[in-house]
């Protein structure tokens, strides 16, 4: 339930938790707490390229930096568009291929990063939880097209091995 008069004036219209943008830029900070979006953000964002929702999720807080879309809203995106983001990327959605994270160039295959086992009765069963492409996608390149450019500086002078431990 939003926390202002202003957004509690209007929380009968909200439908599934999306109000119009109007509403939502009345007060966005209470919307933001809520978790409501507004429908335009998540129409937009469906528009938006592939280069662009990466460089989006780079920002880590868009929001903070004067764009229109939340971290959540391209969390949320990232994990709609699954693989096909990666392929509009070219980058290599192979499970076993290797990335590296552009901080500290520790090694991961995709694989690692989004495999999850969840215990059903007993019973273990793995899967890929596009949920965590979002990371993939903030933190690491694939193999073959990093560079040490993001990498911090007290990383660079280790070793691969080094840099696994």
């Amino acid at each position: 339930m939003p926390e202002c008069i202003e957004c509690d004036k209007e929380y009968e219209e909200f439908q599934e938790n999306e109000v119009d943008y109007f509403i939502y830029n009345t007060c966005k900070e209470c919307c933001i707490k809520s978790g409501i979006k507004h429908k335009k953000n998540m129409e937009l964002i469906k528009t938006e390229s592939d280069d662009r929702i990466l460089k989006l999720i780079r920002m880590c807080h868009p929001t903070e930096k004067g764009e229109i879309y939340s971290r959540y809203d391209v969390m949320e995106e990232i994990e709609r568009r699954g693989f096909d983001l990666l392929k509009g990327l070219n980058w290599t959605i192979n499970l076993d291929s290797i990335y590296k994270n552009r901080y500290t160039g520790s090694l991961a295959t995709l694989k690692d990063q989004l495999l999850k086992v969840k215990t059903e009765l007993g019973q273990e069963t793995e899967y890929i939880d596009l949920g965590q492409l979002f990371g993939v996608l903030e933190h690491y390149y694939p193999i073959g097209i990093w560079n040490d450019s993001d990498m911090f500086e007290e990383y660079k002078n280790k070793t691969t091995q080094e840099r696994l431990f």
